[in-house]
């Protein structure tokens, strides 16, 4: 969960660096996660060989040595708590500017009040009238560069293409201006998607994030107390089994929730099922092409 709250905010912040991901990436990453997983549960077995008492306790297998509860509690809960956090405070604040950004885009820099809605529209009534004004010196200039050009042309060819000439230029004219509203209107669109689509996801996450804090919290906690404190701050067994118990709830909920709330992820998780993978990557390539 670490990795992809890290993972998550590293791809908004410089989306340009993560867009075109290699397989052998994303494979580092799964390994890494697996090789420091195994290095910070390494010393268990060390303690282990040196001294059973340390997982062994009434012949049941369980931690007993107070400084790996709280070297263990430490390295896999609170400092992986602390990173997701500020992760997860990152990338919504990431995602709230960027939003803002798209709405102010799309909205326009000065249509942001009705005031200035209104000197907007002045300058373009304004900027209107300058360019019917500058069209018509054109073509007053035109026609007087047709009627000094009469009486020396025995026929109506070289007027003909200056027509043309003065034709196509206002439509270049209005061309241009018209394609460039379009562009300032519609441009935002994909962007704005693109941000909604990555705040459903950071909900999402949220949402897994908080179920972590609340089921794996009071497990962790059991466990500073009894590093810290020893046995006579231990609770009751029944205590310790359920909140070991609700951790592993955790790991139930998470693909539940997945599921609810991505369509993307139910829909290819049903395709695993049905073991329809060969099938998606060729609908993918598809759609693709």
């Amino acid at each position: 969960m670490t990795t992809i709250s890290l993972d998550r905010y590293i791809g908004i912040s410089k989306p340009l660096s993560t867009r075109n991901r290699r397989k052998t990436t994303i494979i580092l990453k799964i390994s890494s996660v697996w090789v420091i997983t195994a290095i910070i549960t390494g010393p268990i077995i060390a303690l282990a060989l040196w001294d059973n008492t340390n997982i062994l306790s009434n012949s049941t297998c369980a931690i007993n040595n107070r400084l790996f509860m709280v070297y263990g509690s430490t390295l896999i809960f609170l400092i992986p708590f602390i990173v997701m956090l500020l992760a997860y405070l990152r990338t919504t604040s990431l995602l709230s500017k960027q939003k803002l950004s798209a709405v102010f885009e799309s909205t326009g820099r000065n249509n942001t009040t009705g005031l200035r809605r209104t000197i907007h529209r002045r300058k373009e009534k304004k900027k209107v009238s300058e360019e019917n004004k500058e069209v018509q010196k054109k073509d007053e200039y035109n026609n007087k560069i047709s009627r000094e050009l009469k009486p020396l042309i025995g026929n109506n060819e070289t007027l003909i293409s200056l027509g043309k000439s003065y034709t196509d230029l206002r439509t270049s004219i209005i061309m241009r201006t018209l394609s460039r509203h379009l562009i300032k209107r519609y441009s935002v669109l994909p962007r704005s998607n693109s941000v909604d689509s990555e705040q459903k996801a950071t909900r999402v996450l949220s949402i897994v994030f908080s179920c972590f804090f609340v089921c794996w919290t009071p497990f962790f906690a059991n466990n500073f107390l009894a590093g810290f404190c020893g046995k006579k701050c231990e609770p009751p067994q029944w205590v310790e089994t359920l909140f070991l118990w609700l951790g592993y709830c955790s790991s139930i909920i998470n693909p539940i929730i997945y599921t609810i709330f991505n369509k993307k992820f139910r829909e290819t998780f049903i395709r695993t099922l049905r073991c329809q993978c060969k099938q998606t990557r060729l609908n993918d390539l598809r759609q693709s092409i």
